[in-house]
C-alpha cells in the first residue's frame, strides 16, 4: 500500500507477482486495500505522525482516510 501524499492517493500492488509496480490492483481488492488504510492511519495517529504541508497553503496533508 502506499498513500501519496501529492493527491491523497492510495495504491496497491501485488508485489509478488508485480516487483516492477505497474499494476495497482487496490480496486480488485478493495476489502484489503481499506484495511490496510485503516492500520496505516491507525499507526500515523498513534505515533502523532506529522505530516507533510502542501506548499500552496501551508496546510498539513490529511492522514489517509479510513476506508
Amino acid at each position: 500500500l502506499i498513500y501519496w501524499h501529492e493527491d491523497s492517493k492510495i495504491v496497491l500492488y501485488d508485489l509478488k507477482n508485480d516487483i516492477g509496480e505497474q499494476d495497482d490492483v487496490s480496486e480488485r481488492y478493495p476489502a484489503q486495500t481499506n484495511a490496510l488504510k485503516k492500520l496505516l492511519r491507525q499507526h500515523l495517529l498513534s505515533v502523532e505522525a506529522r505530516m507533510p504541508t502542501y506548499k500552496s497553503n501551508g496546510q498539513p496533508v490529511p492522514y489517509p482516510s479510513a476506508g
